[in-house]
């Protein structure tokens, strides 16, 4: 099907634009359109060049367009989306955003290196089935684990773990 670099490489691609969600949810409800009206021109012609540099010079194909928009996205767009939010929205310092980024960016790594690391122990490699089940389940625990070690103290962590409790009791209450 696809090869490794260009598998993982999707995968870093899903994983910004999920974190480039919340910033347009908070563009949309804040009205902050205005603001960054110039942004997916930029975007755009960054995403444009970058691939056809990584296509025409490396040779790279799919990996090439994939690293184009991974590199726009990472180059400009993220930080540009947030420095917006930060300042407009939340009337707050861009340095907020970096320590959040920081921290997503040490859970996803943490993640992604202890589910390959323990998925590489656990697994038969005969590419069966049962390898990929094993794979899910390692990449699921060990997923959970690093987010519970690195914001089980964080206040948004115990504010979410008392909305879950609360739906709980309501369940609870109901049987």
């Amino acid at each position: 099907l696809l090869s490794d670099l260009n598998s993982t490489l999707i995968v870093v691609n899903f994983i910004i634009q999920v974190y480039r969600n919340t910033g347009f949810v908070f563009i949309e409800s804040y009205g902050l359109y205005w603001h960054q009206r110039k942004k997916p021109i930029i975007e755009a012609i960054m995403n444009l060049v970058i691939s056809l540099v990584f296509l025409s010079v490396f040779k790279l194909g799919i990996a090439g367009v994939l690293l184009g928009t991974i590199i726009s996205s990472l180059g400009y767009v993220i930080w540009y989306e947030a420095y917006i939010v930060f300042k407009h929205a939340f009337d707050k310092s861009f340095f907020e955003f970096i320590k959040i980024m920081l921290n997503y960016f040490l859970q996803i790594v943490l993640s992604w290196g202890g589910a390959s690391y323990f998925s590489r122990i656990a697994l038969r490699d005969d590419g069966s089935v049962v390898d990929v089940i094993v794979s899910v389940i390692v990449s699921l625990i060990t997923g959970i684990i690093v987010y519970l070690s690195l914001n089980f103290k964080r206040k948004e962590f115990r504010f979410v773990v008392s909305i879950v409790g609360q739906i709980l009791n309501k369940i609870k209450g109901k049987l």
